[in-house]
């Protein structure tokens, strides 16, 4: 690369071992032109006087703050980006740096070397982005001001036809805000078969002059006004098309609002990827379009007729209705409503709009409803707070379990010193407060690693095969056989466990971890009895039980056991392994419970996992 295209960097760090390694790293990984300030007055010089194209602050300097650097900087006209760097990997700390206007935030350990170019990359190429953003903004806003003072409606859709943006007159004459126009589906929004046509897909092919749309418009009234629109496609740089522009004026001499077209033709319905019904002053179907008809995987001619809160979940259906009859009352539309609605495949969510429709004396006929299948969204979105909510329940008792070995370990390490210190202490003192070290450390570690398995058990299965499932749980028993002696337990499995489709380390986790917990638990004086057993297929779950004959589960644990972190009277593990088990099951679309039958019991359920659908709720009884 030309040496005169060089990034030039700033880099202000008070420790000048680690502003030299920086630079070193900065120089061989980048075009780089590196200088480095001591502090913040220094740094202020600097870039009073030199341009700079990124800057790394530390985010502790000597006897000051990096952020105050950093907010000194961000307050100046055409500021270089800023790096944080530091050894605090602290959540709270990057968050701050963020809100300060940060442009990256890089921790000080053995991964620097690898990100610190890439971040110093990454905050070059955002400021060149949020520059070009600005220049754009500045002619958007001057554009938009003409535009806004036009007498005539304009209009922009994207490729899919959904508006993306219009005027005033738009506003005026429909009634709606910007929140219900935006991304509003244009070739169902606009009246007339020539709504059809904004969709870039459907534009006339070759067109690059201007073409003329005849258009009705949806008044405030429910009817419609007609325009005559001059529309052409809008192209990006290279030529791409990117959506279409429409300027239209009202036609005179048309009188009052025109119904002629105001519900579009079967035909354009059917050109759209939304789902459109119906619905008419009886609540019934009167019209549904195909996508509606795959939607609820039913012929449209069998679902005319349907009473529409017969498809309606009941958690929805009285705030449903209420939002109807008000939208009636106050003639206005429905936008962004969430509705839990049943199809053949189940309940699907759906997010629609819907506006009332009434004739030319104001009498109301219904509403015409256009949405979204968004089920997949919303059960992602369900499966992330669910995970949020795990993470904080792991959190706080991360923080309580480590919190003791951690305690020992300091007060061991200062006890340690003092000792070495004095020099006059037996060394049998000094071995013990090294054992404590090791032990608490141990400890803490085999804890992380157990949050770490548990958050393994979550992933999908890597390698799918057909498993036999007696030789996954012979296995086991010779792995167990030394404990099994030891404590004088039995084992009893099942001729036949039958076959299933899964990862072969998921399931013998499963196994391994009810029958490691069974074996453990076994408290009776003559010998224990651990039994596997295979309870069948039911309905395509292949069911076992795994079950001990000791004392079996307290009763105010049996509803905890599967907690991640939860432990038992007397356990002596970290309280993952039954919650491993959860989540696998849950992977297979399975099962498992909790009981006492003469011992504790543990039945669960696997599926292929071919065929795992969303999983069961696991119980207790």
């Amino acid at each position: 690369m030309d040496p005169h295209n060089k990034i030039r960097v700033l880099i202000v760090e008070d420790d000048m071992s680690a502003a030299e390694m920086m630079r070193t790293l900065l120089e061989r990984q980048l075009p780089a032109d590196v200088s480095i300030a001591p502090d913040s007055a220094s740094a202020m010089e600097k870039l009073e006087h030199e341009d700079y194209d990124v800057v790394t602050v530390d985010y502790w300097l000597d006897k000051e703050s990096g952020l105050e650097l950093l907010e000194d900087i961000n307050e100046g006209e055409d500021n270089p980006p800023v790096v944080v760097v530091t050894s605090c990997n602290q959540a709270h700390l990057a968050a701050r740096s963020f809100e300060l206007g940060a442009a990256g935030y890089v921790v000080k350990d053995y991964s620097l070397p690898r990100l610190l170019s890439e971040a110093v990359r990454d905050a070059i190429s955002k400021a060149a982005a949020a520059r070009a953003r600005d220049a754009i903004d500045k002619e958007r806003s001057a554009t938009s001001v003409v535009v806004n003072e036009l007498d005539e409606i304009f209009f922009v859709t994207d490729m899919s036809g959904r508006l993306t943006s219009w005027n005033r007159k738009l506003r005026e004459v429909t009634g709606l805000d910007d929140g219900e126009l935006h991304l509003r589906d244009a070739t169902s929004f606009f009246l007339g078969s020539d709504a059809r046509l904004l969709s870039a897909s459907l534009f006339p092919a070759g067109k690059e002059s201007k073409v003329v749309l005849s258009l009705g418009v949806p008044s405030n009234d429910g009817g419609s006004v007609p325009h005559e629109f001059t529309a052409m496609l809008l192209r990006a740089g290279g030529g791409r098309t990117v959506g279409i522009c429409g300027l239209g004026r009202r036609l005179d001499g048309t009188g009052p609002a025109d119904r002629s077209g105001a519900l579009p033709t079967h035909e354009l319905h059917d050109l759209t990827a939304e789902i459109i019904i119906r619905v008419d002053e009886n609540n019934t179907l009167s019209f549904v379009n195909e996508e509606a008809a795959r939607f609820w995987g039913a012929h449209e001619a069998q679902m005319l007729g349907t009473d529409i809160y017969d498809l309606i979940h009941p958690d929805d259906f009285e705030k449903l209705k209420d939002a109807w009859l008000r939208a009636v009352a106050e003639r206005r539309s429905l936008t962004g409503v969430v509705t839990h609605l049943k199809t053949a495949r189940g309940w699907r969510y759906l997010d629609w709009n819907a506006v009332p429709i009434f004739d030319g004396r104001d009498g109301y006929e219904g509403f015409q409803v256009t949405g979204r299948d968004i089920t997949e969204r919303e059960l992602t979105e369900r499966f992330l707070r669910q995970v949020n909510r795990a993470l904080d329940e792991y959190a706080h008792t991360v923080s309580h379990d480590l919190r003791g070995p951690l305690s020992a370990i300091m007060l061991a390490a200062d006890t340690l010193r003092l000792l070495l210190e004095h020099g006059d202490e037996p060394d049998a003192t000094v071995d013990e407060m090294a054992r404590i070290i090791s032990e608490n450390a141990e400890n803490a570690g085999a804890l992380v690693r157990s949050m770490l398995d548990l958050a393994e058990r979550a992933q999908l299965p890597q390698h799918v095969e057909e498993l036999d499932v007696g030789e996954l749980v012979a296995r086991i028993s010779r792995e167990l056989a030394p404990e099994l002696a030891g404590r004088g337990v039995s084992v009893v499995v099942d001729d036949d466990l039958g076959r299933l489709v899964g990862d072969a380390t998921q399931v013998y986790q499963v196994f391994s971890n009810l029958m490691t917990n069974a074996v453990r638990h076994s408290d009776r004086e003559d010998g224990g009895r651990l039994e596997v057993r295979y309870l069948g297929d039911d309905g395509g779950c292949h069911k076992y039980l795994v079950r001990d004959n000791g004392s079996g589960i307290p009763e105010d644990d049996i509803y905890d056991v599967f907690k991640p972190f939860f432990k038992g009277g007397g356990s002596s593990g970290h309280g993952i392994g039954l919650a491993v088990v959860e989540k696998t099951v849950k992977l297979y679309g399975g099962f498992v419970r909790a009981y006492n039958d003469e011992g504790a019991c543990f039945e669960f359920g696997l599926r292929d996992y071919v065929d795992a659908p969303e999983p069961q709720k696991p119980s207790a009884s």
